[in-house]
């Protein structure tokens, strides 16, 4: 099929057509889904700046499965001090360290894991840093959190040595009842700055900003409608161009 354009012609070939389609197609889904990435940061880092402001606390049984990151919550509990995990390769300003995840029983056969704050490392992985802690009742106040996650999971956890604390890169929350013997919830409670026992907790969503998000989908619709231009291009000749073909 062909279109005149004036003194040229728009005649392209079945198979570049085909894969210029494809590549439209795939550049314009990859834009759209940095479009909704963006949003989704977007609705992230609002829900941390309406944390830091409300006075709505919300109790850990009454959290909504669907309730944003960063919600305030509370939970009445004690920590089980015994059974205390290091989340390994946390880092802070380039300095290597652990995030302490610290099991707070709540009726003495589920938990709520604890996110008590970073700590920097000894230099000595044989000699982890001191992370005692009261196993009185109390109540503890935080933020909706999560454990954290690589970017790309390599097979399944090591098995982790039968001594207290323990080192774990990046576990799983099976991964964490399996060690610990007991249920735990699926949100993780970032603790807050206020509470005692605590360490280095500056919270904050460790994440591309929306901004970076919007610049990538547009850079992805500008390669499909390069893809196009050139498309456009390539196949309008003029006759005589055909002809020496």
């Amino acid at each position: 099929m062909a279109v005149r354009f004036g003194n040229r012609r728009f005649r392209p070939g079945l198979w570049p057509s085909v894969a210029t389609v494809a590549l439209v197609a795939l550049t314009c889904s990859l834009g759209n889904w940095q479009l909704e990435r963006a949003a989704e940061k977007k609705a992230l880092f609002a829900s941390y700046e309406a944390a830091g402001v409300t006075d709505g606390v919300v109790p850990l049984d009454l959290l909504k499965e669907n309730s944003p990151p960063f919600t305030p919550v509370t939970a009445f509990g004690h920590f089980d001090s015994d059974h205390q995990v290091f989340l390994d390769a946390m880092l802070n300003e380039g300095r290597a360290g652990y995030q302490v995840l610290t099991p707070l029983l709540r009726d003495g056969k589920t938990a709520v894991l604890v996110n008590r704050g970073w700590v920097p490392a000894t230099g000595d992985r044989q000699q982890l840093p001191g992370i005692e802690v009261s196993g009185e009742q109390r109540r503890i106040s935080g933020f909706k959190g999560h454990l954290p996650e690589p970017g790309m999971r390599l097979g399944e956890a090591q098995d982790a040595p039968s001594a207290w604390p323990r080192v774990a890169l990046y576990p799983t929350r099976t991964d964490l009842e399996n060690m610990l013997g007991y249920p735990v919830a699926d949100t993780v409670i970032l603790m807050n700055e206020s509470e005692s026992d605590g360490y280095l907790r500056a919270w904050r969503p460790q994440l591309l900003s929306p901004d970076k998000h919007l610049g990538y989908a547009a850079q992805w619709f500008a390669i499909a409608l390069a893809l196009i231009v050139i498309y456009v291009v390539v196949n309008l000749r003029r006759p005589e161009e055909e002809s020496d073909d």
